[in-house]
């Protein structure tokens, strides 16, 4: 029989449900707005990176916090004599016994992981240029010392641990792919992708350009800062063109900052 005034012990409590919460829907992969197709990643801006010998030279993550459960549990026990002994004993007092429990871990507040895009001006340097076996300079793939103003917009923890995601904009609406950084440890990150090469003259064709960017990570949320370089790989060879000329590959270095 309940007292008058005494609620269920589940009363006020959080409740357990069967059913799961809808699964997250993640992160959109990105791709170049303007054309929708794939783009070299070039930090220069050029679509091309092949010369023939005739070419003068805000999802947001949500997080759950832990729930504290209290529960008080009162016990009370009465013992008592009685019947029709002619010579009984006093009366045993009543004895109660309690027992609560009152201790909660207790509560940290932990700001929430930023996830959403974050969009993080850098600014790059052009640090080497290096030109196919047989090809001079060519001021059309920059000169040592030039600088650039980037963008990049980040989609993840990117804090040292949890993934990155970097979309490279030259400028707004032209940008790379979404590029997958690993991380590797210490708040530093890795991305590395492999792209044909694209020619300036039609006639030459083949060839890939590996392009590996290394950068380190500071700070949290939209208060990130970040560093690193930028750098393009590939045999240096020539190939030949289908009218016979020779064709080469032109290959740069750079260094980035958060400006």
């Amino acid at each position: 029989m309940s007292k008058p005034g005494w609620d269920p012990p589940d009363a006020g409590k959080p409740q357990l449900y069967d059913k799961a919460p809808p699964a997250w829907t993640g992160v959109p992969v990105e791709r170049d707005p303007v054309s929708g197709r794939l783009l070299s990643g070039d930090p220069l801006g050029r679509g091309d990176k092949g010369r023939s010998a005739r070419t003068p030279g805000k999802t947001a993550l949500i997080t759950g916090g832990a729930v504290a459960v209290v529960a008080a549990v009162v016990v009370a026990v009465v013992l008592f004599t009685g019947g029709n002994d002619p010579d009984p004993e006093p009366a045993a007092a009543a004895v109660t016994s309690e027992q609560t429990t009152t201790s909660a871990a207790p509560t940290t507040t932990t700001p929430p992981v930023e996830t959403g895009p974050r969009d993080i001006p850098i600014t790059m340097t052009l640090t080497a240029v290096t030109p196919p076996p047989g090809f001079g300079p060519d001021p059309a793939f920059g000169t040592v010392g030039d600088v650039l103003e980037r963008t990049w917009t980040l989609t993840g923890p990117c804090d040292g641990s949890g993934g990155c995601t970097v979309v490279h904009c030259r400028a707004p609406g032209d940008c790379t792919p979404a590029l997958q950084a690993e991380s590797q440890g210490g708040g530093s990150y890795v991305s590395r992708t492999t792209n044909p090469v694209q020619w300036q003259a039609p006639e030459c064709t083949g060839g890939t350009i590996d392009t590996t960017i290394t950068f380190v990570v500071s700070g949290v949320g939209e208060a990130l800062t970040l560093s690193g370089t930028w750098v393009e790989t590939a045999p240096q060879v020539l190939y030949t063109g289908s009218d016979g000329r020779d064709c080469g590959v032109y290959l740069t270095e750079l260094s980035f900052s958060s400006s």
